[in-house]
């Protein structure tokens, strides 16, 4: 399930997993599409990954998943429209 939500200039993507992960990636400074923040909560967990040195790796990794939910719903939203005007 992806859910988005742009406030002010912050955008954030929400998934949650089918093994009941929810990750939020959140691009708070600008518009690039570059995560800032990701926050991944499992069962009563939460892993909080962001630019400091601790974790900038985890974020670099964070990324790559975060280009691949974007590139899926790019195809969905055109796929929306290819049906809507049929």
């Amino acid at each position: 399930m992806f859910e988005e939500s742009t406030i002010g200039h912050v955008h954030t993507l929400y998934v949650a997993k089918e093994d009941g992960t929810r990750i939020e990636y959140v691009d708070s400074c600008s518009a690039d599409l570059r995560l800032d923040i990701v926050v991944v909560k499992k069962g009563s967990g939460t892993t909080i990954y962001d630019r400091d040195e601790m974790g900038y790796s985890g974020l670099k990794n964070w990324q790559k998943e975060f280009d691949y939910y974007l590139a899926r719903i790019l195809i969905e939203k055109q796929m929306q429209s290819v049906t809507e005007k049929k």
